[in-house]
């Protein structure tokens, strides 16, 4: 996960794909959501050269809307639980949404991240919200 998240080796996405193309189905196949990747700050972006939610989610066959937008740098990685989880929204919604979506990230510490992401996308008109992660930590 290391070598793939911060050392831009994209590559390493196909590792995950038959894992993430059977539990996808098995949890959400009958939903037909939109995928909505957590979006990275631009620097981030830059850095790494991709983004591991876009990546995760192109693994699937579906609609993707990058609905979001991070409107602030700060690294997550370097914050305590407590930090995370007083956190501002850190998005902001770019365009109104549709139906049943399904939030995508690579990492699932807190929760924090996909509660605001769930809080703007249920505001811009999504009917229901679940959320796909790769791993839990």
């Amino acid at each position: 996960m290391n070598k793939w998240k911060y050392r831009g080796d994209y590559v390493l996405v196909n590792l995950f794909k038959a894992g993430v193309q059977k539990r996808f189905k098995e949890d959400f196949g009958k939903l037909n959501p939109t995928l909505v990747p957590i979006p990275l700050s631009a620097t981030r972006q830059q850095e790494r050269g991709f983004n591991q939610a876009e990546a995760i989610a192109q693994l699937l066959d579906l609609p993707i809307d990058d609905a979001l937008t991070r409107v602030t740098n700060e690294k997550q990685a370097k914050k305590s639980r407590q930090q995370r989880l007083q956190s501002n929204n850190p998005f902001q919604l770019k365009n109104e949404v549709q139906g049943p979506i399904l939030v995508i990230d690579d990492l699932y510490t807190t929760g924090a991240t996909l509660h605001w992401a769930a809080y703007l996308l249920k505001r811009g008109g999504a009917t229901t919200i679940d959320s796909f992660t790769l791993i839990r930590s």
